[in-house]
């Protein structure tokens, strides 16, 4: 009798710009998008979980390059100096002004990107409204009934010579005494270890080999 054949709990990805590689959860989708200005970015998502915005667990990795501007969806403009520029920014004007760092912004641990490339990781939590037709994912406030998210978002941040590159998951911290977070945490993880960098951005030359400072 034949053995059954288990799934695999991960898929070896390698971008579309030919940048970089790592491992991210088996059969999860995968949507990229690219202005063409220094800016890209690639969204693994999930099956359903009732305990994500949406209904849609995530992991995300994009690259900014420095100085370059990039136009979200609600019209406003982003640009970043530097990598730690882009941390700034994100706890400013992402979070605020109900932040509650869950892991302060430090030093990634040796050995956690196969590479040997330096970066900034933390965890920060945060309230944030959202239309009342979106249940998923959501609480709702004792006081005045209106749906939030209550978000805890893991970052790590990667500089290059040319930019930086972003490796992000989206959970939640808590819904209905549920906590969102832990389910998909060793998956971020994984790509977090397992990632590797082959170009300087996109559009870039072949990487340094020389790990790389947060500026």
């Amino acid at each position: 009798m034949l053995a059954s054949c288990k799934q695999p709990k991960y898929a070896h990805y390698a971008s579309i710009w030919g940048d970089y590689q790592c491992d991210v959860p088996w059969g999860w989708q995968v949507v990229t998008d690219s202005d063409k200005k220094g800016f890209t970015n690639t969204n693994f998502i999930g099956p359903f979980d009732p305990n994500f915005l949406m209904g849609a667990p995530s992991l995300s990795v994009r690259w900014h390059a420095y100085n370059a501007a990039h136009r979200l969806p609600d019209g406003v403009l982003e640009i970043y100096s530097s990598a730690g520029d882009y941390i700034r920014q994100a706890l400013q004007d992402l979070y605020q002004p109900h932040l509650t760092m869950i892991e302060n912004v430090g030093p990634l641990k040796k050995g956690e990107l196969l590479d040997g490339r330096q970066g900034q990781r933390f965890v920060v939590s945060s309230p944030s409204r959202v239309p009342g037709d979106l249940k998923w994912g959501t609480v709702l406030d004792a006081d005045t009934g209106q749906p939030y998210n209550v978000r805890q978002h893991a970052y790590v941040v990667i500089p290059m010579q040319r930019g930086f590159y972003v490796l992000i998951y989206p959970a939640t911290k808590e819904r209905d005494g549920k906590e969102g977070y832990p389910v998909y945490e060793p998956q971020f993880n994984q790509l977090v270890h397992s990632f590797r960098i082959l170009k300087d951005g996109p559009d870039g030359p072949p990487a340094p080999a020389a790990p790389q400072r947060l500026p």
